[in-house]
């Protein structure tokens, strides 16, 4: 009898009700931090190729400004025909030439021509699958400091979203850094776009929330982008 009483108090002793709600709270919050990481994930792998697609459209409106500002100089004829020639053979189907003249154009180039057949080329590799090569292009037009900024922020912006799923993270903020603090407003909002994004990767929440909020704060967002970022924030801070 004694016994038995014993144990029905024991299991109604408030230190036990206690350590069973503590216990709770537990892992109430090891769930919830866990929906939280699987919510991020789920955003990235929705969200990461429309910044993708963004970038292709802003190195084809550098690529497109800089052909047309270009194409009535005489002295550019020669290699406007060279990589027009280029194009076409790439839109018909023959890359693997395409990328052969296109390189010989960047290497003899003497015109803004030698930059846009290093992006073209990048653009072609991409499609072929052959992401290093194409990566390593990107690089060059990122590290001459003749080529001309905005194609130089293009080239930077194509080279880290294409390896936002695989490079290092550091590193690639790295490189989105100074776009970000740079004076054009469409280079500095993708960059944050891209910079939101490597955070959601690895689960920063509140840096990408920062991130995202700064560049919103800006009065010279393109409209596109202005749409994504507060569609990834607000996704974000669910």
């Amino acid at each position: 009898m004694a016994n038995n009483t014993k144990k029905k108090s024991c299991a109604h002793c408030d230190h036990c009700d206690e350590a069973a709600r503590i216990q709770q709270r537990i892992f109430e919050r090891e769930v919830d931090e866990e929906l939280q990481q699987e919510r991020l994930a789920n955003l990235w792998r929705r969200y990461r190729w429309v910044v993708i697609s963004g970038i292709v459209l802003i190195v084809g409106g550098a690529v497109g400004y800089e052909a047309h500002r270009s194409w009535w100089q005489k002295t550019r004829l020669s290699e406007s025909d060279q990589y027009e020639a280029a194009v076409f053979n790439a839109y018909t189907g023959q890359a693997e030439t395409a990328v052969a003249q296109l390189d010989e154009l960047a290497e003899s180039g003497k015109t803004g021509y030698r930059y846009l057949a290093q992006m073209e080329a990048a653009g072609i590799l991409l499609a072929m699958d052959k992401q290093d090569e194409a990566l390593m292009t990107l690089q060059d037009v990122m590290n001459d400091t003749d080529a001309p900024a905005p194609l130089r922020a293009a080239a930077t912006l194509g080279f880290v979203g294409h390896q936002i799923e695989t490079g290092d993270p550091t590193e690639l903020q790295t490189l989105l850094t100074p776009l970000m603090n740079g004076g054009n407003p469409a280079f500095a909002a993708s960059a944050a776009e891209l910079s939101a994004l490597l955070h959601v990767r690895a689960g920063d929440k509140a840096a990408a929330i920062r991130v995202a909020e700064q560049a919103l704060s800006g009065d010279k967002v393109p409209l596109p982008i202005r749409e994504r970022l507060t569609y990834l924030l607000a996704e974000v801070q669910k």
